[in-house]
C-alpha cells in the first residue's frame, strides 16, 4: 500500500473514533472498568474538508472495539463491520481499537482492500488532512 493510501486510512480511522469519543459513543478506557457502552455505538461527524462522514463500533471482546468508518456514506455502515465494501462511500475504513493493554489503532503491516477503499478524487482529501488522535496512538501493536 503506498504511503499516501496509508495516510488516508490513518486518518480516516483516527478522525472516526475521535468522533466515537467525543459524543461519547465508545470509551478509550478499558472495558473491565466502564460497563455503559452501547452495542454498535454510531457517531455521525463532518470530516476536515467538509464531508460527511459516520463511524460505527462494536465491541469484539478483549478490549478491541471493530471499527467502521464511511466518508461520504451512501448506506448505512452497520453492514461492514468485519469487512469494507466500497459501496459504503467514497471512502470505507475498517480496523481495530486496541484499549486493554494501551490505547492505539492495531497497526497491519499491508492494509488491503478488505480494510480500505477509496476512490481516487477522494484519497488527496483524506491524506491531506490533519487529523490528531485524541487520547489514543494512531497506531500500535497488532493482537491476533
Amino acid at each position: 500500500m503506498s504511503s499516501l493510501r496509508r495516510k488516508a486510512w490513518e486518518n480516516l480511522m483516527v478522525a472516526g473514533v475521535n468522533a466515537l469519543v467525543e459524543q461519547r459513543a465508545i470509551t478509550l478506557e478499558d472495558p473491565e472498568h466502564n460497563s455503559h457502552e452501547v452495542p454498535d455505538a454510531l457517531a455521525r461527524f463532518t470530516y476536515q474538508d467538509g464531508t460527511p462522514c459516520i463511524a460505527i463500533a462494536r465491541d469484539i471482546d478483549w478490549g478491541e472495539l471493530e471499527i467502521v468508518v464511511a466518508y461520504d456514506p451512501t448506506q448505512d455502515v452497520r453492514s461492514g463491520l468485519g469487512g469494507v465494501y466500497k459501496e459504503f462511500g467514497r471512502a470505507s475504513a475498517f480496523g481495530w481499537l486496541e484499549r486493554r493493554t494501551s490505547q492505539h489503532l492495531q497497526k497491519m503491516g499491508r492494509i488491503s482492500s478488505r480494510f480500505f477503499y477509496c476512490e481516487r478524487p477522494a484519497l488527496q482529501a483524506l491524506a491531506a488532512a490533519a487529523v490528531e488522535p485524541q487520547g489514543f496512538a494512531r497506531t500500535g501493536k497488532f493482537f491476533l
